[in-house]
């Protein structure tokens, strides 16, 4: 697995990669994701993560094949957070693999702060993915919030930090169930 810096020769793949990511989502928000004339979503902040310093792009390889991306941002919900999760997407063909999760950590590890991974209410597999990444990660979730509306958000919120001394501790055993966030 390798994860890469976006830069302007990447803009092509990321805007592919984006658009099977926002098919995915238009399953769980039918109402909100329609297409173009040109049968395109389309992703307003594309451009904006070229050109902005505070948003990072980063395309995930597996064996040299592209497959999926992270966008980071600091646009958070709270005043007392460093980093959002704007999106994160590994394609299906990827999945269950423990590759979501090994991209996830080393993302965490190059942003040292408080972080914010928001997950839409209807996406259960996503919350269970994000609690259980967090904290095989972490072991210190520092908060988990179901909002109704917060700054352009409705869904689960896990607020969490990270530093230069954080491991991954993926050697625990099954995460099974949320008792551990209480």
């Amino acid at each position: 697995m390798e994860i890469v810096p976006a830069t302007l020769e990447h803009k092509l793949l990321l805007e592919n990669l984006l658009e099977l990511y926002m098919y995915e989502l238009s399953a769980l928000h039918p109402e909100g994701f329609t297409v173009d004339s040109t049968g395109r979503f389309g992703y307003k902040y594309t451009p904006l993560y070229f050109t902005e310093p505070h948003r990072h792009a980063f395309i995930v390889y597996q064996s040299d094949e592209p497959c999926g991306f992270v966008l980071v941002n600091n646009d958070c919900r709270f005043d007392n957070s460093d980093f959002w999760m704007a999106e994160f997407f590994i394609m299906r063909k990827f999945q269950r693999r423990g590759l979501g999760t090994e991209v996830a950590h080393e993302i965490f590890r190059k942003f040292n702060g408080n972080w914010e991974v928001g997950v839409a209410y209807t996406a259960i597999g996503e919350q269970d993915f994000w609690r259980k990444c967090i904290y095989r990660f972490t072991e210190s979730f520092t908060e988990e919030q179901t909002t109704k509306e917060h700054h352009n958000w409705r869904g689960v919120i896990f607020r969490f930090r990270t530093d230069s001394t954080a491991t991954e501790h993926s050697n625990r055993a099954d995460l099974a169930g949320t008792a551990y966030l209480q």
